[in-house]
């Protein structure tokens, strides 16, 4: 499943969707809170949507766990005070921030029922934070990666530079590799830009590392004020990619 949210601009308003991955096809869509617009995902845990709020439209602070149903998108649980830290198996904890120190709670991840308080010492949850973040399962996406300096595969530095050579690059290249093929965007310079305001073209690119062929190339966003990271990533056998800001594409590999 892809879980996600789209933003209407024009009528400040935020709602969250919930796909089938290999079809597209909506579980349920359209799914909007109380708050319309000053919300986010925070994580997903279990068959559980975590969402954020604020705590004010003009800080980036967040407060306030709203928790989605992953099969339905009907709200399980809200608390409106507390802000969301971590999650381990069936609890999610949360603290909230006083003049004098930070508390911390443990709630039920199902009911939102707090069970336990820790007002006195939070050390124990961030040994508890530290161990559970060691001991994530290994995810079944790829997320890219950076191209730099470093040790990287000759085969895929070669192609990089073939495809960017001569180009006016702007932020880093970002790849995966995966069963022969390599995945990579890259930002250059659009039509329209001037030096007074830069404008980026964000393109996509699958090459076959074997037959040094590409296979695939797309320009998945136009007239960017700055590069934006993390454009693509790969859930075997599909890449995903979302194009021209809002149509979540996806390739069967």
């Amino acid at each position: 499943m892809i879980l996600g949210e789209t933003r209407d601009h024009s009528r400040k308003e935020a709602s969250f969707f919930c796909l089938e991955g290999d079809t597209g096809l909506p579980r349920w869509e359209g799914r909007k809170l109380e708050e319309l617009w000053w919300v986010g995902i925070e994580a997903v845990q279990g068959e559980t949507l975590l969402v954020h709020q604020f705590a004010q439209p003009s800080m980036p602070e967040h407060r306030g766990i709203v928790a989605l149903d992953i099969d339905t998108g009907l709200e399980r649980w809200r608390n409106d005070e507390l802000a969301y830290w971590f999650g381990v198996g069936n609890k999610v904890y949360a603290y909230r921030d006083t003049l004098e120190k930070r508390i911390g709670y443990a709630l039920n991840l199902q009911t939102g029922m707090i069970e336990r308080t820790f007002d006195e010492n939070l050390d124990e949850l961030r040994l508890l934070r530290t161990e559970s973040s060691r001991n994530l399962p290994p995810g079944d996406a790829r997320f890219p990666q950076v191209l730099d300096e470093g040790d990287v595969d000759r085969s895929v530095r070669s192609a990089v530079e073939k495809e960017t050579g001569g180009k006016r690059l702007a932020g880093p290249v970002e790849y995966v590799k995966e069963q022969g093929l390599l995945f990579f965007d890259y930002h250059e310079l659009g039509r329209g830009s001037s030096s007074e305001m830069p404008l980026y073209d964000d393109r996509f690119v699958i090459v076959d590392l074997q037959r040094k062929k590409k296979v695939f190339s797309e320009i998945i966003a136009r007239g960017l004020r700055t590069p934006v990271p993390d454009s693509f990533f790969l859930r075997i056998p599909f890449v995903y990619f979302i194009k021209d800001r809002n149509i979540l594409t996806a390739i069967r590999l």
